[in-house]
């Protein structure tokens, strides 16, 4: 029986701007499956899964969601502990998924090997305290907001003027990053290639990126300079190899971009 009992705002949200596939049918088969809030999805077990796939939860019908939707349902629960993970610890700072998940994050999330997830060996991430509380930290909340004000009943930015030039600048290039998917145009000749690449580094230069193209730039040390700055640096360098693996579609383009897909190294490639 179909329940009449709707999805809540963080989990539509992860619906409808997150995951791949038939959105407005995803409603409806969330509703079935009985994955309303954020616990029933945290906690989701193959029995719900079966149910989005399959009406009714019946294996002998038609599948009616594809094998990717499928592997990114299931990995769904890392994604949102990945997300609080660079956040900042629980309870006192859950991460504000309505504001922070997107389809450009998990899509960063699932180039990133497990190592770059910090998380379990099979790819899952689990909550984890220690890396929550050192993003806590770099993330200068709580405790570690050079302000010093009370920590708020709900997460909030740190204000730009309590920041250093790299935290600033980091929170400048987060609110740039969620960019449409088609941005980039499609490179699919060798012949294209000189003027896909002046218009491309223009569009790097607008956003703020063309830095970390220039061959007389140093990448930051993680084990010397700012936090923020380097935090600054490996984001820039994984949108650059999305935007990258979108878009070259010449046989030998993707090769070259495949090779660098476990680090998601955007200036390697």
């Amino acid at each position: 029986m179909v329940t009449t009992r709707q999805l809540d705002k963080v989990v539509h949200h992860l619906v409808k701007d997150v995951l791949e596939g038939d959105r407005i049918n995803m409603v409806a088969y969330f509703k079935e499956a009985g994955l309303h809030n954020l616990i029933d999805i945290m906690s989701m077990k193959d029995s719900h899964l079966k149910k989005v796939k399959f009406k009714d939860g019946d294996e002998t019908t038609t599948p009616r969601i594809t094998p990717t939707v499928e592997y990114e349902l299931k990995l769904i629960p890392s994604y949102l502990n990945w997300e609080q993970n660079n956040y900042a610890t629980l309870p006192n700072y859950p991460v504000d998924l309505i504001d922070t998940a997107s389809r450009y994050r998990f899509n960063i999330f699932l180039c990133l090997d497990a190592n770059g997830r910090q998380g379990n060996a099979d790819g899952t991430v689990s909550y984890s305290h220690t890396v929550a509380f050192e993003s806590e930290r770099r993330n200068r909340i709580g405790y570690y907001d050079p302000s010093h004000t009370p920590p708020p009943s709900a997460p909030t930015t740190t204000p730009s003027k309590c920041r250093s030039a790299a935290a600033a600048a980091l929170l400048s290039f987060d609110k740039k990053i969620k960019v449409s998917e088609d941005s980039w145009t499609k490179l699919e000749s060798a012949a294209e290639w000189r003027n896909w690449k002046i218009k491309h580094l223009a569009k790097l230069k607008l956003a703020d990126m063309d830095d970390i193209v220039d061959s007389a730039y140093q990448p930051p040390d993680p084990n010397v300079d700012d936090p923020d700055e380097v935090a600054l640096y490996v984001k820039k360098n994984t949108l650059l190899f999305i935007s990258l693996l979108d878009s070259i579609a010449t046989n030998e383009g993707s090769v070259i971009i495949k090779k660098h897909s476990r680090t998601s190294d955007g200036t390697a490639a």
